[in-house]
């Protein structure tokens, strides 16, 4: 029988969670609204800026629930020299699981400018989040339909679209551009279904990285890569706020972009997802 102990952090876990994530959003809606009628551009770019500190304030009281519940110990090592949050960031990591998100914030709160990352265009229709997500600037993209050729060129212009109005978004201050390579969460059956040539990844997809480096070539020409490894199972959302999972190794480590990155960037991706599954297999190896 699962302990009693673990629910009831859960439950704890959730309802602060669910009460700042509220109040954040309330408070951007709030600010956005201002935003819209300031006649001042100036005043229009303060306005964004604090809407992002709303954010940072939503991750810090996270952060407190993770250390005051002893939710999970995360175990960071850096290697390699990292810019300060003055600068532009590009990050990118393995994905397993919707908590990898809230961690890498919590993560990355002192020592990267706010996160942005691309995001499914479903999840606009999520209560009080998507919204949010949309009057903060994440860049919406859209999958394509299999099925249909025809529609996919449709899909192409509209991402096309929303990502060249990111692109302007992402120079008005420092911020972190997080991109999943992956492109979705890891599971067994996809591993297998993609035929992957990796142990623990499934195949990168060089698209979203391709527009981050373009659109951040004057801010950063460095990538910073994170890999995550859970100790035992990989926790769903509500296993990590039930304290199910106790530990999670992150690698943080800034790769330099190569000038022929633009002429071969999916050796460049392939080469850093190698890596990254060596470091996976020795992490998983040595338990």
């Amino acid at each position: 029988m699962e302990p009693v102990l673990h629910v009831l952090k859960g439950l704890v876990a959730v309802t602060i969670l669910v009460s700042a994530t509220v109040f954040c959003c309330l408070a951007i809606y709030f600010f956005a609204l201002i935003r819209l009628i300031a006649p001042i551009r100036r005043a229009r770019s303060a306005l964004t800026g604090t809407m992002d500190g709303v954010v940072t304030c939503w991750v810090a009281v996270n952060a407190w629930i993770l250390r005051s519940l002893r939710l999970i110990e995360i175990e960071t090592t850096i290697k390699g020299n990292l810019s300060d949050r003055s600068n532009w960031w590009i990050v990118t990591s393995n994905h397993q699981s919707w908590s990898d998100v809230i961690l890498i914030q919590i993560l990355l709160l002192k020592l990267a400018p706010p996160i942005k990352f691309f995001t499914k265009k479903e999840l606009i229709w999520v209560p009080f989040v998507g919204f949010a997500m949309w009057l903060l600037r994440f860049p919406y993209v859209q999958r394509p339909v299999r099925s249909s050729g025809r529609g996919n060129s449709g899909t192409y212009e509209t991402n096309k679209r929303n990502l060249s109005r990111a692109s302007a978004q992402f120079l008005e201050r420092p911020i972190t551009v997080l991109s999943f390579l992956e492109g979705t969460r890891f599971t067994e059956k996809k591993h297998l279904k993609q035929e992957s040539p990796f142990r623990h990844l499934l195949l990168p997809r060089t698209g979203g990285l391709l527009f981050t480096i373009d659109a951040l070539n004057t801010k950063t020409s460095t990538i910073v890569d994170l890999t995550l490894n859970y100790t035992g199972a990989v926790p769903g959302f509500w296993d990590l706020l039930c304290g199910r999972c106790k530990k999670v190794n992150v690698l943080i480590q800034p790769i330099a972009v190569s000038d022929d990155f633009q002429s071969n960037p999916k050796e460049f991706v392939f080469d850093l997802w190698e890596r990254k599954d060596e470091r996976l297999e020795k992490l998983r190896s040595s338990k």
